[in-house]
């Protein structure tokens, strides 16, 4: 009997790998809580920075969620101690990558869509 023909009909066979691909725009979106310090965080609440610069090492996506919480640096100290408690929720809309237009390479610029504050 030929390898592969046993009880199973030609043409009938499963697929080994039954998990469908994604698509890039299925891609499993993430939520991100990142530190922001408290002039930057007052712009993007006011508005007036719509955008955000980091370090690109989250691999951050189109989509994402930022979970921006206020952090004072003039309050360091121990584990929570430089939080203030104000927090900002907002999505991704655009990522300018690093490497293009000046931007260190290990750097991207996000672009900020809608926000609720608490």
């Amino acid at each position: 009997m030929p390898i592969g023909s046993a009880s199973v009909p030609y043409g009938t066979r499963q697929p080994r790998n039954t998990t469908p691909r994604r698509k890039p725009e299925e891609a499993i979106l993430r939520t991100h809580k990142l530190k922001t310090w408290p002039e930057m965080f007052d712009a993007i609440l006011d508005g007036s920075k719509p955008f955000e610069v980091r370090r690109d090492d989250r691999s951050f996506t189109v989509g994402d969620k930022l979970v921006l919480e206020e952090w004072d640096p003039s309050k360091r100290g121990f584990s929570e101690v430089g939080y203030t408690g104000r927090t900002i929720e907002k999505t991704i809309t655009f990522k300018l990558p690093g490497g293009r237009f000046g931007i260190d390479p290990c750097f991207c610029v996000l672009g900020l869509g809608p926000q609720s504050a608490t």
